[in-house]
């Protein structure tokens, strides 16, 4: 089975993990990144479990302590 395609670009990825570790939750995450990149329209942010498997993959993967190097 082939992995669901992101609805992130490489700079919104970036950004989710550095806000996860600073706030150390999902729906913190998912309620920043709303406020802060689509104030306007809201319901164009991906859904919340996109924003789940997105932090649980770099958790797995273990490339958070990466890309804060």
């Amino acid at each position: 089975m082939a992995p669901t395609a992101s609805p992130f670009n490489d700079q919104h990825k970036k950004w989710i993990i550095y806000k996860f570790v600073e706030l150390k939750s999902e729906i913190l995450v998912f309620i920043a990144f709303r406020k802060e990149l689509n104030p306007n329209n809201p319901r164009k942010v991906p859904k919340r479990y996109a924003f789940h498997r997105l932090i649980q993959e770099f958790n797995h993967q273990g490339t958070i302590a990466e890309l804060l190097i």
